[in-house]
Parts: C-alpha cells; structure tokens; sequence
C-alpha cells in the first residue's frame, strides 16, 4: 500500500538523521507515534484495512 510506503519512508527518514542506534529507534518511534495522532498500531492498521475492497 502506498500510504504504507510513504509512512515508512518518513520514518526511516526520521531515524537515518540520528547518530546512533538508540537515537534512531527512540526517533524512530516517537515519529510512529506522532504519525498515529493518538491511534494505537492496530487502529491504524484497521482503517487500512476498512479501505481496501474485497
């Protein structure tokens, strides 16, 4: 899924500016959260799942 895609991306991008590992996961994290705006993973997931067609 492209909206999927596009998630991904920022966050790696978020994550590829720190300088070490744990700053970018922390990073990369706090980026997912902030992505989600209060959505838990699953809610998010289930919205994509509510648009796709069968």
């Amino acid at each position: 899924m492209a909206e999927v895609k596009r998630l991904y991306d920022r966050i790696r991008a978020t994550e590829q500016r720190q300088a070490t590992t744990p700053a970018a996961v922390e990073a990369g994290w706090q980026a997912l959260l902030g992505e989600l705006g209060g959505q838990t993973y699953d809610e998010f997931v289930w919205t994509l799942t509510n648009r796709t067609s069968a």
